[in-house]
């Protein structure tokens, strides 16, 4: 029997630079749920609101964003399934620009490097992606704001992390004109603090929170 191909791409679809797409799509990319069983969050968004183009992945417990700017027309809003955003990601990565295509339930993108064509084509996610805006703070007029070192912060809660529990990962981190403080306690593991000299803005605070989460969102 003859391999089934796909149909093929109806329209003109929208040609997108691939850097500013891969660095999207490689920043949502951690908060993005692996649960098949929640189809709904497991995948990237895309969605276009003017002339920006906004990436966002959720599993429930965090939450990633990154947009770019973009042509207005076509728009594209779409929940691009979790196994092609990998293969997106390596479609768009040595290219100069990735074109994208959607016919009803189905998506198609095209690269075309050195006079050779690769297409991938897959269906998109038939579901609901949660109604993330409702968990960003309508204000950013923060009451305590901190300025710290990224790789001061990550080398810092990477080692406070190892002292945590295994199942959770917490740590607490205190915010004062000292700087930031992380603490991590655990009855089989012992304690670990880590102290980062920062630059902080407003009322002293503090917050429980995974630290690979925070590791994450600080970047590679």
């Amino acid at each position: 029997h003859d391999f089934p191909m796909p149909p093929p791409a109806t329209g003109g679809g929208k040609l997108l630079r691939a850097e500013p797409l891969l660095a999207a799509l490689e920043f949502v990319r951690t908060a993005a749920s692996d649960d098949e069983t929640r189809p709904h969050m497991f995948g990237v968004k895309l969605e276009q609101d003017g002339k920006m183009l906004r990436a966002v992945a959720t599993d429930g417990h965090r939450l990633s964003v990154a947009d770019w700017e973009v042509v207005p027309e076509p728009a594209i809003n779409v929940l691009l399934p979790l196994r092609a955003f990998g293969v997106l990601v390596q479609l768009a990565k040595g290219a100069d620009t990735v074109r994208l295509a959607i016919d009803e339930r189905i998506a198609h993108v095209e690269r075309i490097v050195g006079g050779e064509t690769i297409v991938m084509t897959c269906k998109l996610v038939d579901a609901a992606f949660p109604p993330w805006r409702q968990v960003i703070p309508a204000t950013r007029d923060h009451d305590t704001v901190a300025t710290v070192p990224r790789a001061a912060l990550v080398e810092s809660l990477q080692r406070a992390s190892m002292a945590s529990s295994s199942r959770s990962l917490g740590v607490k981190v205190i915010l004062d004109d000292a700087g930031v403080d992380i603490l991590a306690v655990d009855p089989e593991k012992g304690t670990a603090a880590e102290h980062v000299d920062a630059r902080v803005e407003g009322k002293p605070a503090s917050v429980g929170i995974n630290a690979h989460y925070l590791v994450d969102a600080c970047g590679p």
